[in-house]
This record gives structure tokens, C-alpha cells and sequence, in this order.
């Protein structure tokens, strides 16, 4: 408790620096977070710190750093904790992590040496400022199991948070306001939109082998052509749905054996985010499989998830929006879970994509609604022509072998 004070009398310190008339220290969030990590016994990775944009109506990560320029989170989103924890600016405590709906876009991507774990157990608490959520600060534990991931959080673990969060907000608003975050999207390869990574253009959360070392391609290739017309002018004009599962002793040959049962094991995959292009065709697989050719860069939506447990139910699916005038852009989704059917999974991933699209595209809706009512809802509105899914699903292996699961949207050029 005495480290726990300690370490909230220090964050005061600094904040009051920060407010007074003079030159403040140097201090980052990063440095913030590392000090909360090692007073609550956790890794660096583990404590994301999130702000509140109220111009865009969204969140954003200040740390971890890798996550930064990633992408944000819509507040009005159902599936993210975090947008829960700033709407109604209440601290959760959730110990079983894996079995709550929520977005995994973000817990997918690699932060650092260590391989990707499944966030286990997690608090997620507001930051607040003169009454204001201006933030959102999440501790969470990772590992391949509940066990593994460490002890379960305790109310004690939140009550440092929360005494935490009262400096926070004021080294909040000194630090974050250096730096302003606009969302923007980038059209680049095959003009697929994604959510710029900045320098982690590619998805470092597979094994690094399937993947092309896209930074010298982007690099080279697609912003040569930027400086000669000006504008990075590739766009995908045909898309096609797949799914696959594997199994084998080692994790990254159940992937690959995923990869092969989906047909696309020949490619270099290069994992973007979530916008189905302006005037695309969805394409059937058959006829997707014929544009693929051994060795060629693959831009994928992709979802994937593995476990070593016997008979554990895993899923991964891809869901799919389309807005019913072809000039506008489409939403994919990403969604892996534990627990679920290939049903439900299916439907929730749907579900995302949707209200994705319907925000974008201003249909008013209550967000309490089932799916079925919110489908409804966007019939008559008139602008969602169609929704649906792909989703593969497994049951973890009886020997202790690993399964893999993915589903996968491919995205294909004018030339392809």
C-alpha cells in the first residue's frame, strides 16, 4: 500500500510541475506507464493509456506506442471495454477476459520481442479532469491461460488505480496535448484503406515467415508512385471470403496448415484493416483462388486464433457491411473468440461490421437492440443493402495438439 502511495504522491508532483509557471520536466506517458506497471506488478505492455477525443467522438492510444498510430476506438462501440469504461465513467474489474465479447483488433497486434498473448484478466478505469472523462487508463494481465496470465485483480489492485487516476488526468492534458491525433486512412495497396501503422505496416502478430517485409515494398514501390502522381492510387476491385483450420504439434506449421486449407498458403500475407473499397466486387472463392499466384503479396483482413487445450471451442471470422450505394465504402470486421459457436461468432463479427457502416453512414439506432432488430432497422433506412460473415470454428485437439482457426477477406487488384 506505502508503494502504492508513494508512486501517487511522485504522479502529483510531476503533475503540479507540469501546471506551474515554469519549465516542466521531461517526462512522457511512456515513462508514466512504466511506473504503474511496476507498481501493480504487471508488464510494461500490459497498461495501455487511452484519450478522449470529443472532436471525433473517439478514443486513442498514447501508450503502448506500437498502438499509437493503429487506429481508435468509436465511443459509441458496444464491443470495446474502453468505450464502455469513458461513456459510463465507471472502473470494471473483468477476470475472465477471454470469454466477454469484446474487440480484439488491437490485442492482435505485437508489441514488443515477446510473442502475442491473450489478454486474461483486466481493470479498465476512467481518467478524469474537473468532472470530464478526458481518458481511459486499462492494466491488464496476458498469457495463454487463466493461470498462466497471473493473479486474478482485487478491488485493492483498483482502488491504487483510481487513486492513480486523479494525477493522471493532469499530466494527461499537459503531455497529450503536445501532440494532436486526427484519424486518417491511407489509401495504399490495391488502394485498400487501412489505418496506417506508421513504420508496423505489417500485422507482426503471425509468424514473421508468412509475411512479405512490406516496408521495403511500401517504401519503394507504392510511395514511389506517390511522389510521381501524387497520390497512392491503388484500389482493390474484386474481394473474396475464405476460411481454414489446422492442427499440428507446433503452433506456427497449425497455422500454415490453416493457411493451406484455406488456399492461400502460397501467398506473402500482409495483414490491413477494415474498409471495403468503393465500387468492389465480392467474388466467391473459386473465383478468388484464380487471381492467386505463388508469391504474391496477399493484403488480407484477416482473423486468426489458436489453442493447445483439448476440446476448447475456438473461432475466428471476418464479418462483412455493404452499404447500398456502390460509390461509398463497406466495413470488415475481425473477431476471434473462445467459448463460441461458429454461429455466434459469425453473427457478432457481422454485428460489428454493421454498426460500423451505420454510424458512418448516420443511421440511428439503439445500440441495446438484438441484431436481428438492428438488421431491421437498416432495412429500412435504406443504406445497408447486406450483411453477412465468414467464421471457422474448431474444438481444441484431444492429444494436446495445436488448432489453429481463420477466417480471411483477399484483396484483389485491377491486375491480379
Amino acid at each position: 500500500m506505502s508503494t502504492a502511495l508513494n508512486l501517487v504522491s511522485e504522479m502529483e508532483r510531476i503533475a503540479n510541475a507540469l501546471g506551474a509557471d515554469r519549465e516542466a520536466p521531461q517526462i512522457s506517458l511512456a515513462t508514466v506507464a512504466e511506473k504503474i506497471a511496476r507498481n501493480l506488478g504487471v508488464k510494461n505492455d500490459e497498461v495501455a493509456i487511452l484519450a478522449v477525443s470529443n472532436r471525433w467522438r473517439h478514443l486513442h492510444f498514447l501508450v503502448p506506442e506500437a498502438l499509437k498510430n493503429v487506429g481508435f476506438i468509436p465511443l459509441s462501440s458496444n464491443s470495446a471495454l474502453a468505450a464502455r469504461t469513458a461513456r459510463d465513467s465507471r472502473p470494471e474489474i473483468e477476470n475472465n477476459f477471454t470469454s466477454a465479447r469484446h474487440a480484439t483488433v488491437f490485442e492482435g497486434i505485437r508489441l514488443g520481442a515477446e510473442p502475442v498473448e491473450a489478454i486474461q484478466k483486466m481493470i479498465s478505469a476512467p481518467i478524469l479532469l474537473d468532472g470530464k472523462v478526458i481518458g481511459v487508463i486499462q492494466v491488464s494481465r496476458k498469457g495463454a491461460t487463466p493461470h498462466s496470465a497471473g493473479p486474478d485483480f482485487t478491488v485493492g489492485d483498483l482502488g491504487n488505480i483510481l487513486a492513480l487516476c486523479k494525477p493522471l488526468g493532469k499530466i494527461l492534458r499537459h503531455v497529450a496535448g503536445k501532440s494532436s491525433f486526427r484519424p486518417r486512412r491511407v489509401v495504399i495497396a490495391h488502394s485498400y484503406f487501412f489505418l496506417f501503422r506508421g513504420r508496423n505496416c505489417v500485422d507482426t502478430a503471425i509468424p514473421s515467415c508468412y509475411f512479405s517485409t512490406a516496408g521495403k515494398f511500401f517504401k519503394h514501390t507504392l510511395l514511389t508512385e506517390a511522389r510521381q502522381t501524387g497520390t497512392m492510387a491503388f484500389v482493390a476491385k474484386k474481394i473474396f471470403l475464405i476460411k481454414g483450420v489446422g492442427k499440428h504439434r507446433e503452433r506456427l506449421s497449425s497455422f500454415e496448415l490453416a493457411l493451406r486449407n484455406a488456399g492461400i498458403a502460397a501467398c506473402n500475407i500482409v495483414r490491413v484493416s477494415s474498409i471495403f473499397p468503393p465500387n468492389c466486387k465480392l467474388i466467391s472463392r473459386s473465383e478468388g483462388l484464380k487471381h492467386i499466384k505463388p508469391g504474391q503479396v496477399a493484403f488480407t483482413v484477416i482473423s486468426e486464433n489458436s489453442t493447445k487445450e483439448a476440446h476448447r471451442l475456438i473461432a475466428a471470422s471476418i464479418g462483412l457491411a455493404l452499404p447500398s450505394d456502390k460509390s461509398m465504402y463497406g466495413y470488415l470486421s475481425e473477431h476471434h473468440s473462445f467459448g463460441e459457436t461458429e454461429e455466434v461468432a459469425g453473427e457478432y463479427a457481422e454485428e460489428l461490421a454493421a454498426e460500423m457502416l451505420a454510424t458512418t453512414l448516420n443511421v440511428e439506432f439503439d445500440p441495446d437492440l438484438s441484431f436481428d432488430e438492428k438488421k431491421e432497422v437498416y432495412r429500412i433506412s435504406n443504406k445497408i443493402v447486406r450483411t453477412m460473415n465468414v467464421t471457422q470454428s474448431a474444438v481444441g485437439d484431444k492429444r494436446g495438439l495445436w488448432t489453429t482457426v481463420l477466417g480471411a477477406a483477399i484483396l484483389i487488384g485491377e491486375d491480379d
